[in-house]
């Protein structure tokens, strides 16, 4: 009877990870639900049960329900603590709630099991995982979040050194690249920021050719030949950022519309007021609809145009943009 039973889990299993590869991710839900249920005649300790429950916590994550997600997460957890505390199976799990837990702004939390995550990777695949690279990533970021940056930048550390021990130029070698350029930045090690952002630019052009990540690595290279003052590098990089925000995202995504604030300012700091002034009110109708009138970043552009104006010695028109501004920052 046993035998039965975990050959109707396992084709239930195989299905559901057959409607997700298809994109059918509601009726892979269904179907693991089925499959949990067959998997609670095993015991509330078997592994089938916490592979079940940790499938269904991670597909209603991706759906956006989050609190059922949890749920979810922390049965497949206390099942893997049961069962078998200490194999990677566990630091899966652990990892997996510990989004959730991000996503909810909990990040102490985040933090812990993160931590754990690691310590099983550790302990039970080594110190040259893959699965670990991915996990101090994560954490770093939840560092970062928790204003605990030099934890994050060793972590990253240790994480770019897995991926490039296993020659690994992916995804995650790219995003540890980029928050390492973020760190380098931060402490003024500029060339080194710049080595790391061009490194994950490469990565994702490789991997993604035109995807809207490519133009996020391209943004901080940007903002960064800005503070170096290198405006002719930063305008190419700029232009070329949204030529790749369009092709994916169109005109009118607020990712493009903040581009086009950012080639504004680099405008600006040429003296090139009249470009960056036209620049910015051509944008300026579709960031409100896309930031919001009452958003930080909204009313910053505002001033911005009001300074920029300034020194163009057209008064009434800076008085315009200054006088808006103030009124949405006060709440008028």
């Amino acid at each position: 009877m046993q035998e039965v039973g975990h050959l109707v889990w396992l084709l239930l299993t195989h299905a559901a990870d057959a409607a997700y590869s298809l994109g059918d991710i509601p009726h892979a839900t269904q179907i693991l639900l089925q499959a949990a249920e067959h998997a609670r005649d095993f015991g509330r300790k078997d592994l089938r049960l916490a592979d079940s429950l940790n499938k269904l916590g991670v597909l209603h994550f991706y759906q956006g329900e989050v609190s059922s997600s949890r749920v979810f997460l922390e049965s497949a957890l206390g099942v893997q603590l049961a069962a078998s505390p200490e194999e990677p199976r566990t630091a899966s799990v652990l990892a997996n709630l510990a989004a959730v837990r991000r996503t909810e702004k909990i990040y102490d939390e985040a933090e812990s099991l993160y931590e754990h995550a690691c310590r099983i990777f550790e302990e039970s695949m080594g110190l040259q995982d893959p699965e670990l690279a991915l996990t101090l990533q994560n954490l770093a970021e939840v560092y970062l979040l928790n204003d605990k940056h030099l934890r994050a930048f060793f972590c990253l550390r240790r994480a770019l050194r897995i991926c490039d021990a296993h020659k690994k130029n992916g995804w995650t070698t790219a995003a540890v690249l980029c928050h390492l350029g973020d760190y380098y930045s931060t402490v003024e090690r500029l060339a080194e920021a710049a080595e790391c952002y061009w490194r994950a630019f490469e990565i994702r052009k490789v991997l993604a050719g035109k995807h809207p990540s490519v133009a996020n690595a391209l943004r901080r290279l940007v903002d960064l030949y800005h503070r170096q003052g290198k405006l002719v590098e930063a305008e190419m990089l700029q232009r070329w950022s949204l030529i790749v925000l369009e092709l994916n995202l169109g005109t009118s995504d607020p990712d493009y519309l903040k581009g086009l604030e950012r080639l504004a300012r680099v405008f600006r700091a040429q003296g090139r007021m009249q470009e960056a002034e036209q620049t910015l009110e051509d944008a300026l109708p579709r960031l409100e609809r896309a930031l919001g009138a009452r958003s930080p970043q909204f009313i910053q552009i505002l001033q911005d145009c009001a300074d920029m104006l300034t020194l163009l010695r057209l008064p009434e028109k800076a008085e315009k943009y200054a006088e808006r501004a103030r009124a949405l920052r006060e709440g008028n």
